[in-house]
């Protein structure tokens, strides 16, 4: 139920590497920032190594993580950033917020902090941290948070309930966007099946494997993308797409390698709907939605030819290539990808306004 439209509202998206904020506005086609975002990246030095993770798991499992110095440290960065990000754009103090926070990482029992994180350090008792700093800073909690919300549900959330979403009035859906890792969600006959519903059909990207054994998440998150450019370039230029637009042919190439894997990736995740929630003709993916910098990739027209254009074509020949003839009728059009299938958004603000839908009670079935 609709819990009503309070004074201020922030949404946040706390990344691996970065968090960002934004002060919504709640108007009659959905939210919609109320100015640009407040960026907070962690410093990278000294370099922050991960837990093994299958550690993290083990320790979840008991629910007693067991932190060190060095990620204990990293953690109070991260609490830090997402304090200063908030204040940047809360208004002056003192001040009630309805805050809501997306975040990456497997949550703890109640939702509250993180206890397994593949690109980052692990966050114990992360909402009640951050409430007490925000209260230092004259900032009160209206409306706190119960739980935080995972990434991708949260692009989801947000592409469907904020203006200009590119789910918003589509029923059935998949949303993919890669950062540090990939973030996903699933629409599923205009709702948003449970995380754990999700993982019985769609296992995380990091979980699934792909071309030579490795994650799929390792093959097509920008970190993965920008990652091989570097093996194979030795280059000083982190970004991939700097170097291809400058017309580095080794760029260009690992470009269309990672839209090759990302058409694998979708048009696995597309079989695999159709072999549990859409069996037997029970449906179709009405459109599946690119977002955050794998959709800038996407829309820039000068990648074009080394991504959007390999990743559709490979799309389609996937679709060809699958035995249901219900997929290939659904999804191919004269042997080409359907129109308006495969779509991007330039929604960078979907996660903080998913995760402030979230909070507001704009979405069925959650907290």
């Amino acid at each position: 139920m609709d819990r009503g439209d309070p004074a201020r509202l922030v949404g946040v998206d706390g990344g691996a590497s970065t968090v960002r904020a934004w002060r919504l506005e709640r108007g009659p086609s959905g939210l919609a920032a109320a100015g640009p975002a407040a960026r907070r990246p962690f410093p990278t030095d000294p370099p922050f190594l991960p837990v093994p993770l299958a550690r993290q798991l083990a320790e979840r499992a008991e629910g007693s993580p067991r932190l060190g110095a060095a990620e204990e440290a990293r953690g109070e960065l991260v609490l830090a950033a997402a304090a200063e990000a908030i204040a940047a754009v809360a208004g002056p103090p003192p001040a009630d917020l309805v805050l809501g926070i997306a975040m990456p990482g497997l949550p703890d029992a109640g939702g509250r902090g993180i206890l397994v994180l593949r690109h980052g350090a692990r966050l114990p008792r992360f909402l009640d941290r951050l409430a007490a700093r925000l209260a230092e800073r004259g900032l009160g909690l209206a409306g706190a948070p119960a739980r935080l919300v995972a990434d991708g549900r949260a692009a989801g959330f947000g592409e469907a309930y904020a203006a200009g979403g590119a789910l918003v009035g589509v029923g059935t859906a998949l949303y993919m966007a890669g950062g540090t890792g990939v973030a996903d969600a699933l629409r599923l006959g205009g709702r948003f099946p449970p995380g754990a519903e999700v993982r019985r059909w769609l296992p995380a990207a990091w979980q699934l494997s792909g071309p030579g054994g490795r994650p799929f998440e390792d093959l097509v998150s920008m970190a993965g993308i920008n990652a091989r450019w570097a093996e194979r370039s030795g280059a000083t230029e982190p970004r991939v797409e700097a170097a291809a637009r400058s017309g580095d042919g080794r760029a260009r190439a690992v470009l269309a390698e990672a839209a090759g894997h990302l058409a694998a990736f979708l048009a696995a995740r597309l079989a695999a709907l159709h072999r549990g929630p859409l069996r037997g003709g029970r449906g179709e993916v009405e459109r599946l939605v690119l977002g955050q910098r794998t959709a800038d990739l996407f829309l820039a027209p000068d990648l074009a030819p080394w991504f959007a254009a390999p990743l559709e074509k490979r799309l389609a020949e996937e679709l060809r290539a699958e035995e249901d003839p219900r997929m290939r009728a659904a999804y191919l059009a004269r042997g080409a990808l359907r129109p308006g299938l495969l779509v991007a958004s330039a929604l960078h603000a979907a996660p903080a306004a998913g995760a402030v839908a979230a909070a507001l009670g704009l979405v069925e079935g959650e907290p």
